[in-house]
């Protein structure tokens, strides 16, 4: 405002224009206007001599006033330390502080010529941003530093040599309502190989210093429209500012968790190459391909499209530590390198990165200028692209991204009144508005993946996880794949993961010897038929995972696997799951009422009980809905045996699960099923099928009594303490429905089925007792399910029994069971009807 001020006192912001009130003997006694007299008349010719006079005594002055006359504002200035404070007066706060060290300025304006532009250069040798924002600075009050990395400043003193930064800025000041010029402002930046840059990475700052400075310029815009007697239009963009950034020295970005954790993610680069554009959504095709869109209205949005490019990067994890903080012995061995260049803490970052190898990026930041108008697309959009790299994921990696993505990108950010200048903030035409009036997306993110593979790792002890001891326990190749994630503006979040295609490799014995191999099938997921990119069909195995996550909610998960073949390896596949759902602990403090007014919060008493930030640990924990298209599922008896015994189901089917309340639920809808048995070893020759294609329904629901048994079992036990858990739980009961069914039964059969059925589920219990990944705020013995009843029913089922006995499999006894329902009671009783048929079979008359 302050700034505002001084510019309009020189006359920066247009002159205002004297209003002159005139009678009507001075308005009779003006010449006439030959556009009025054409319209009173039609033609000039019409127009009576007298007149014609009087035009002719008015054309020259009229010309002479087209002569425009120049005053040029020039100002130098040679600066050893400047300070800006950006401030909010209204409610008495700073945003934060801009430090230019050796700093000079060069600033011409021609005050009578609107026409021409404002040209500023900035030169620095050392630039820094604080950031003292009221409750949110406590953690990262130093949020940029641009520094040479030698001590170059005080052998060069002042002399442009030393200044490793120049700013040079362009802003016009006329409205451009047709878009006819390139932009509103023009703003080029270079730094010297000699410097580099550190910047910390919050979403709130990052929007409240673009709100900031972006509000200057429209109060300056708005100043100028007033002196100008020039209205507001009815559809005003953003601020088109074009850029073009270099950074010769490179730069190092540290993405924290959230602004009050101590957790980072560090982004360095030795090159970034920053220039952008500005076009319409019509013309831009690459959002349409990668699915990025609202579809709120029809409006065609502006956008600015930013293209950044960043040399040799390279991704670690790390930790914050204050200067006058002694780092632990465990973080110091793992995390031994230190970065930053701030005065209060540094960062302790893992010298193993995340990459494997430095590589190139290419990044493409759109965003919405015209998003004071129409949310037809997200406020910002990234899209980029990893190709032929290799990532290494831990469990506090993941933890750490996902806490990232959820608590820093997709952090809600509401308008504060008091940060808008009453200017703007009165003007109906800005549409700035406090509340949320529809649902949009606020951040749109897109990652295309080529020839990329993840490595995951977990702790080697995940009960007393130490940084940096893992061990390896799986591996995912990315063939062609792309990642999606939205932010939307009520705190939802959407993951995607597509996969064109892709395979699931298990890595837990990946360097052990043969003899201590536990796993002979390390392939899990892999496509049906063995594709080469180069046939041309590159589609043939389909995967992708949907996480919708919402605050304070369970992750709704679907994941659709399509032409794919499963090896049922149960402990490994619940390991994974439970990799998939981890995610950080960490809960951000809430700005009480109190801070936010400046009030002393009570020390006793019923108020501040409502300050709590403790959180009750919800019990719904997950909706999952698994979708299989015309695939595979192999259920292995002894993963280290390679000639193991396997059942293989050629499936499709639908799967939801959830367990709300804490009460799993599920609905398991088979609609093709098809059964068989094989070795392993030779899979296709040994293959034996035992049932045809049939349809099934599994529910598990949560078994209600009505309030009268209730009432009646509650009286008639009591409160008794001593009662097992399983009969405090509430009940479940399973409801199976099942179609046709055409089975073969024989002694071997059933042997082979049960040591399948027995060796998989082990495992599994095995891997629930002695998990791989580390659980955070698990509330055991409670177990997943507590039967009490069982209701079957079926149509027609019909089981061939065979002899086996002579080396060849014949039939010998047919049952047919048709209008099957059976009801039972865990432990009491069981009840049913049904009509059997049974057919005898003579071998001496079939058989040999």
């Amino acid at each position: 405002m302050t700034i505002t001020l001084l510019f309009d006192f020189f006359g920066a912001l247009g002159i205002k224009k004297d209003v002159v009130e005139n009678t009507l003997d001075d308005i009779l006694a003006r010449p006439f206007d030959e556009k009025d007299l054409k319209l009173l008349y039609g033609t000039i010719e019409n127009i009576p001599d007298i007149f014609k006079n009087d035009l002719s005594k008015t054309e020259i002055p009229q010309k002479s006033k087209k002569k425009k006359e120049d005053y040029l504002f020039h100002l130098k200035l040679a600066i050893s330390a400047a300070r800006i404070y950006m401030t909010y007066p209204k409610n008495q706060t700073q945003l934060g502080t801009i430090l230019l060290n050796s700093a000079a300025v060069d600033l011409k304006i021609n005050l009578k010529d609107v026409e021409e532009p404002m040209t500023l250069k900035i030169l620095a040798s050392e630039l820094f941003i604080h950031d003292e924002t009221p409750f949110y600075s406590r953690f990262y009050s130093e949020r940029l530093s641009l520094k040479p990395k030698n001590d170059v400043t005080k052998k060069g003193g002042d002399s442009d040599e030393s200044r490793k930064l120049q700013i040079d800025i362009i802003k016009y000041r006329t409205d451009d309502l047709d878009l006819k010029r390139k932009c509103d402002m023009k703003v080029n930046m270079i730094v010297e190989e000699e410097c580099r840059l550190y910047y910390i990475h919050t979403h709130r700052f990052f929007c409240s210093l673009m709100d900031f400075w972006m509000h200057f310029a429209e109060l300056q815009d708005q100043v100028r429209r007033t002196n100008e007697n020039i209205g507001v239009p009815e559809e005003q963009q953003k601020m088109r500012t074009l850029i073009e950034i270099d950074f010769f020295g490179g730069a190092s970005f540290i993405l924290p968790l959230n602004q009050f954790s101590d957790q980072i993610i560090l982004w360095n680069t030795s090159k970034i190459s920053i220039s952008n554009r500005f076009q319409l959504g019509s013309q831009t095709p690459e959002l349409h391909e990668q699915c990025v869109e609202n579809k709120t209205d029809s409006y065609n949005c502006l956008l600015e499209k930013m293209e950044i490019k960043l040399s040799e990067i390279s991704i670690h994890e790390g930790y914050r530590i204050s200067v006058d903080q002694e780092a632990a012995n465990e973080t110091t061995k793992v995390f031994s390198r230190k970065i930053g260049n701030f005065q209060n803490y540094y960062f302790a970052v893992n010298k193993n990165g995340i990459l494997t190898k430095t590589c190139d990026l290419d990044v493409g930041l759109y965003r919405n200028l015209s998003g004071l108008i129409s949310h037809n697309t997200p406020d910002v959009i990234i899209l980029t692209k990893f190709e032929n790299i290799d990532l290494i994921f831990s469990t506090d990696f993941y933890c750490l991204l996902r806490g990232f993505l959820e608590k820093n990108l997709g952090e809600q950010l509401i308008p504060v009144p008091d940060t808008i200048p009453l200017e703007i903030l009165q003007n109906p035409d800005r549409g700035y508005t406090i509340e949320t009036v529809e649902k949009y997306q606020t951040f749109s993110f897109r990652l295309t993946f080529v020839n990329v593979q993840f490595h995951f790792v977990v702790p080697q002890n995940c009960r007393f996880p130490q940084p940096g001891k893992n061990k390896k326990f799986g591996r995912m190749v990315l063939n062609k794949a792309r990642i999606s994630y939205d932010s939307y503006v009520d705190s939802l979040a959407e993951f995607d993961l597509i996969c064109e295609n892709t395979e699931l490799i298990d890595t837990r014995f990946e360097d052990a010897k043969d003899a201590e191999n536990e796993n002979s099938f390390p392939l899990i997921l892999s496509s049906k038929e063995k594709i080469k990119p180069n046939e041309g069909n590159f589609m043939k195995l389909m995967s992708e995972i949907h996480i919708m996550m919402k605050k304070d909610e369970a992750p709704i998960v679907t994941l659709v696997l399509q032409n794919s073949r499963i090896i049922m390896i149960l402990d490994w596949l619940n390991n994974a799951k439970d990799f998939f759902l981890l995610n950080t602990s960490f809960v951000p403090p809430e700005e009480t009422s109190a801070q936010k007014h400046l009030y002393g919060a009570p020390k006793n008493g019923i108020l501040t009980r409502t300050f709590s930030d403790q959180r009750q640990n919800t019990l719904h924990t997950i909706t999952l809905k698994i979708t299989l298209r015309d695939s595979d599922l192999i259920l292995v008896e002894q993963t280290n045996n390679p000639s193991s015994l396997a059942l293989v189901c050629f499936t499709t089917a639908v799967l939801n699960l959830s367990d709300q309340f804490g009460i799993i639920e599920t609905n398991f809808e088979i609609q093709k099923l098809n059964c068989a048995w094989c070795i392993m070893s030779s899979e296709e020759t040994t293959r034996c099928q035992i049932t045809n294609d049939f349809t099934a329904t599994i529910l598990v629901k949560k078994d209600t009594l009505p309030m009268k048994e209730q009432a009646q079992n509650l009286i008639r036990n009591g409160l008794n303490e001593t009662m097992p858990l399983n009969e405090l739980s509430p009940k479940q009961k399973i409801i199976i429905e099942l179609g046709e069914l055409v089975s073969r039964t024989s002694y071997k059969d059933t042997l082979v089925l049960a040591s399948v059925f027995n060796g998989s589920f082990e495992r599994l219990k095995h891997s629930f007792e002695n998990s791989l990944i580390p659980k955070i705020n698990q509330i055991p013995g409670k177990p997943p399910f507590n039967f009490q009843k069982i209701y079957f029913s079926a149509d027609n089922i019909s089981f061939w029994f065979l002899d086996d006995s002579q080396g060849v499999a014949l039939p010998m006894l047919r049952l047919t069971l048709s209008t099957i329902q059976i009801e039972s009671y865990f432990g009491e009783n069981l009840s049913s009807t049904f009509q059997a048929n049974i057919d005898y079979f003579n071998q001496k008359i079939y058989g040999r």
